[in-house]
């Protein structure tokens, strides 16, 4: 009997329980238990979809089916301010939100990408849009900025028969305002349920960079479930997120903070902040 391929799994097992326990350096997350602070959101952003912070702190989110940004205040997640794109309001099913300096990017799930500046509370702004021409299978669900490659990465809840048993990471070039043909990374649904405890669902809800480790977490209502990704897209952690209904957006304070936000489902939609590099 050749022991070999037994030993190879075996050691695939152990260095995921172990990569399970720490992301890539020496922070922790302690996902599994309750988040060191937890808002309730006003009922107005019960539909809550997609959360961003900008490079000075400030949060901002969006629900998912009127074209209308509220900043939040991090403190107390009172909403500051509102501004929607276009004079006339947008409804789409937006689903998630990048900042770039002084740009906003927000994705509908049939992948169209709104670009739009800053807006003071109660007006509107101007927008551009630009088409990903994805098929409606991939339902994009979550949105975020690289800066080493000055890009967007949209998470797709779906999937079509060319990947089957994948969920994909797309890129669009901010240079080129087009899809890169090829997905940026590709995550194996049957490798991430196997992880999961027979749990057979999967399907990213959001997806952010780490602004200190440079990995990518990737969240799922679907499975309540979270990743880290390294660059080369080798999976570093799965979690779930036991203390969530349904996570649909996440980001990161400079200081590594992780912040999730909850749509409403069964309680109050709610915005938890899990601290960096510590226990809660």
């Amino acid at each position: 009997m050749n022991r070999f391929p037994l030993i190879i799994v075996m050691l695939t097992l152990f260095a995921c329980k172990k990569d399970k326990l720490q992301f890539a350096g020496s922070d922790i997350y302690s996902f599994n238990e309750k988040p060191r602070i937890h808002f309730k959101l006003t009922e107005e952003l019960n539909e809550i979809s997609g959360l961003a912070v900008d490079k000075n702190d400030r949060v901002f989110v969006h629900n998912d089916e009127l074209g209308i940004v509220y900043q939040l205040d991090p403190e107390s997640a009172a909403i500051i301010k509102s501004f929607r794109i276009g004079r006339d309001l947008i409804n789409a099913d937006f689903e998630g939100i990048a900042i770039i300096d002084s740009l906003f990017y927000m994705v509908s799930s049939d992948g169209i990408i709104y670009e739009f500046p800053e807006g003071e509370d109660n007006t509107f702004v101007k927008f551009n849009t630009y088409r990903t021409d994805l098929k409606t299978d991939f339902n994009i669900e979550g949105l975020c900025y690289d800066p080493k490659r000055n890009s967007l990465l949209l998470a797709a809840k779906g999937t079509s028969k060319k990947f089957k048993d994948n969920r994909v990471i797309w890129e669009f070039s901010l240079a080129k305002k087009m899809r890169l043909e090829e997905p940026r990374f590709l995550l194996n649904v049957n490798q991430i349920t196997a992880i999961n405890s027979g749990d057979k669902q999967f399907g990213p809800s959001g997806i952010e960079i780490n602004p200190l480790t440079g990995n990518l977490f990737i969240i799922a209502y679907r499975g309540l479930l979270i990743l880290s990704l390294n660059e080369s897209g080798d999976i570093l952690t799965v979690d779930k997120l036991a203390n969530h209904k349904q996570p649909e957006g996440i980001s990161f304070l400079s200081n590594g903070d992780c912040l999730i936000a909850d749509e409403r489902n069964e309680r109050s939609a709610r915005l938890s902040i899990y601290a960096y590099g510590k226990q809660q």
